[in-house]
């Protein structure tokens, strides 16, 4: 009985150790944990619309529907009856009516506000700056119905003015920090899913714009297998982790519908749900510990613990805030075995 007391109180401590550098805890199956890895490529996907640049609805030389692309399983394939399924339940639709959307080239975008003094703050304190209309363009805008018709038939009055790519904590925590000394506008970006306009800036917006994005704060920094609990960067697309989970026979099981795109942070941002919420919970469930930056100063709890009953809950603040607050730069959450089959 002795001895399993003290495995009980041993067991306690380590989890209530600070894991920050993953100490105490066994990564040697989490063979990824010092990998950056970028799920895909941003000229992969489409610069004016959702999902990937060569995956869309066509029609074929009789009218009928075909899923061009190679990405998914039903690729290439054809639909007899999609056409008239379409016309028949949308009504006043009409399929023979194409109306062309404006070409990359045609869009003219503002100059960017530059505060060089900010800019020359953090020279090398990040792993990638672009200026580019591209990148801009492409950080200005989430996946509304507006949004998406000003890219394909209008433009933005407003867009970010430089992107910037930080690949840890550390240098997001600067970042926030310099651009508050140099009164420089920060707005978080994730996988660009955004349904709430949170990532849209303000047309009258007259300071330097900044769109942080996480994408390249992707490692898989400790895995407890005893626990079930990983510490995430918050930039890992949804795929690319429950991939490396899999590998490792263990699942987080969050799957909403952008998870091909949506990254950790961006679900804890939004307070996100899933397809699989019934089996394994939103995303409020899975969440053990989050590590915010914010201009003042890091926030996190001091234990990774899933309830501590003293205080108010940090975690119910910062999720859903979409970026108001700071910027979520790592995860703390649940795992669960891999399922044995699936349908």
């Amino acid at each position: 009985m002795q001895g399993k007391t003290q495995d009980r109180i041993l067991s306690t401590l380590r989890h209530l150790k600070d894991n920050s550098d993953g100490d105490g805890v066994d990564t040697s199956d989490c063979a990824v944990r010092c990998e950056p890895f970028v799920y895909y490529k941003e000229d992969e996907l489409k610069w004016n619309g959702w999902g990937y640049a060569d995956t869309e609805f066509r029609l074929g030389d009789e009218g009928e529907v075909i899923l061009a692309g190679n990405k998914y399983s039903l690729s290439g394939k054809t639909f007899p009856k999609f056409r008239s399924w379409i016309e028949g339940f949308v009504d006043g639709i009409d399929v023979d009516e194409f109306v062309p959307p404006q070409d990359f080239e045609d869009i003219t975008i503002p100059e960017p506000i530059i505060n060089q003094a900010f800019l020359d703050a953090i020279n090398g304190r990040y792993g990638r700056m672009e200026m580019g209309k591209e990148h801009r363009l492409r950080h200005g805008h989430g996946q509304t119905a507006q949004e998406v018709y000003l890219l394909r038939y209008a433009t933005y009055k407003r867009i970010p003015d430089v992107v910037i790519w930080p690949i840890n904590h550390d240098q997001v925590q600067f970042i926030l920090e310099t651009a508050a000394r140099h009164d420089v506008c920060v707005i978080p970006y994730g996988g660009g899913t955004s349904v709430s306009e949170a990532i849209v800036c303000p047309e009258e917006e007259t300071r330097m714009i900044v769109s942080l994005d996480t994408k390249m704060m992707n490692h898989i920094k400790w895995v407890d297998r005893e626990s079930l609990m990983a510490c995430i960067e918050s930039g890992i697309v949804g795929r690319e982790l429950e991939s490396r989970l899999n590998s490792m026979d263990l699942c987080l099981g969050h799957e909403p519908d952008s998870h091909e795109f949506s990254t950790l942070g961006g679900w804890v941002a939004t307070r996100a749900s899933g397809m699989k919420k019934n089996r394994y919970g939103n995303i409020e469930e899975l969440v053990v510990h989050i590590k915010l930056a914010t201009p003042t100063g890091t926030v996190e709890k001091n234990c990774r613990v899933p309830r501590i009953s003293a205080g108010p809950d940090i975690h119910q603040m910062i999720m859903g805030s979409e970026g108001i607050l700071g910027v979520i730069t790592e995860v703390t959450v649940k795992l669960q075995p891999l399922p044995e089959a699936r349908a």
